[in-house]
């Protein structure tokens, strides 16, 4: 469907999933999309809850490492935070989303 959302004119595409959770890596979407529609998302909210902090930046650098190049990529969470409160180590993932994001920022 990648293709379609080029020829109906879409700006940005929100949110590209990869597998388990989706159906599309990111780096086919890149290739597909090809800097013609922005895609937005690409970390999932359950890796927000879940991962390990170590785990959490390298999976964070690992998407801004394959989405940056080129442009037409925005760094954030598929999904909006599901519980009332985050749980510290949530805090500490969104934190790192955004301290990573900014060290790239101008690459």
């Amino acid at each position: 469907m990648l293709p379609d959302f080029i020829a109906v004119g879409v700006d940005a595409l929100h949110p590209l999933e990869e597998p388990t959770m989706g159906d599309t890596p990111l780096a086919a979407g890149k290739e597909v999309l090809g800097g013609r529609v922005c895609i937005e998302g690409n970390v999932q909210i359950g890796d927000v809850y879940t991962l390990l902090p170590d785990e959490f930046e390298a999976m964070v650098r690992r998407t801004v490492e394959i989405g940056a190049p080129g442009g037409g990529f925005i760094l954030c969470p598929t999904a909006s935070p599901y519980t009332p409160e985050l749980p510290p180590h949530a805090v500490a993932n969104y934190v790192t989303l955004v301290r990573v994001g900014a060290e790239y920022r101008y690459s």
